[in-house]
């Protein structure tokens, strides 16, 4: 029974997952016009900072020892900052350019942040 409980359980809190992801995607596309495909990567990003300085390759002394609402707050910050960036210097300038150059500008900035976190 409780096997069963924990497996509605994950799968509730997956499904939810699934549900913000696709809310997501819908408002940037709804509201830029805009198929971004750099989100997941976002994603990743903030998932990376939240686990990199809790796991053991770090120093406990680093961001390992803060508060976990203190981290989360600052992986928040983070991620948000790294979007406001990438907006700025990759999207604002092309703004009123035809949909494919966005699109493209789009692959470069997944690109840029996904080798970005091959180096961590």
């Amino acid at each position: 029974m409780a096997n069963i409980v924990q497996v509605l359980v994950d799968a509730i809190a997956l499904g939810s997952l699934y549900a913000l992801v696709a809310l997501a995607i819908g408002l940037v596309f709804g509201v830029m016009r805009l198929v971004n495909f750099a989100q997941a990567d976002y994603i990743t990003i903030g998932a990376y900072a939240l686990v990199v300085p809790t796991a053991s390759v770090t120093p406990p002394l680093l961001l390992g020892a803060l508060p976990a609402a203190l981290m989360i707050g600052g992986v928040l910050f983070v991620v948000v900052v790294l979007a406001l960036l990438t907006e700025r210097v990759a999207f604002r300038p092309l703004r009123n350019s035809n949909p494919s150059t966005l699109l493209i500008s789009s692959f470069a900035v997944s690109y840029f942040l996904r080798h970005l976190v091959m180096l961590i």
